[in-house]
């Protein structure tokens, strides 16, 4: 099955205003390799345009929760279920979908979180 590019676009704009609503009210939170999690910020009221879902109120510091290297993160809805896992995080200018302000994190410590997207890049199939 091919899906026309109209049909991929549609679906991928539907997704981004789905996560829009799902993740309005939750959280973005930091985990190391280990899975721990490191610091967790709220995603406000979230966005979306075409298919990206901007977080909203973004710059937020929080404070951090556990020690360690941040090396990936995960979104959750206002509920605690997992929406999306496996994000990447990084610094400015790096792509990833959670740009901090430095990838280690001391406890009790100011972790910023710069901004948080999602990318609803499904593709014809």
């Amino acid at each position: 099955m091919t899906l026309a590019a109209a049909a991929v676009t549609a679906y991928n704009t539907a997704a981004a205003a789905s996560a829009a609503t799902n993740l309005n009210g939750g959280t973005v939170q930091i985990l190391n390799a280990g899975g721990t999690v490191l610091a967790s910020a709220s995603l406000g009221t979230p966005t979306a345009s075409g298919a990206l879902t901007t977080m909203g109120g973004f710059p937020k510091t929080v404070t951090a929760a556990a020690d360690g290297t941040a090396a990936s993160a995960r979104y959750r809805t206002s509920g605690g279920a997992d929406w999306k896992t496996g994000m990447t995080v990084g610094l400015s200018g790096s792509g990833a979908q959670v740009i901090l302000s430095s990838l280690s994190v001391t406890s009790g410590q100011s972790v910023q979180f710069n901004s948080a997207t999602l990318n609803h890049n499904g593709a014809a199939a």
